[in-house]
């Protein structure tokens, strides 16, 4: 589930927004298995604002390679 909120709670100027800054994927090993790895920011500005992320969602293809 892909989930944002916000509460607004004083009037302009105010500033708010979320951003996936990073994304990286990569074999693990020890575990056999992919290790998805994300960097979110989140942030909101002015009197008693709030704001934020209750969940990410990802669809992810891993294409195999094949020994010859």
């Amino acid at each position: 589930m892909a989930k944002t909120n916000l509460l607004l709670q004083s009037p302009p100027p105010y500033n708010l927004g979320w951003s996936i800054t990073g994304i990286d994927a990569d074999w693990d090993d020890e575990s056999g298995q992919v290790e998805l790895r994300v960097d979110v920011s989140v942030f909101a500005s002015g009197l008693n604002n709030r704001t934020g992320i209750g969940g990410l969602a990802f669809q992810v293809t891993i294409l195999a390679a094949v020994a010859a």
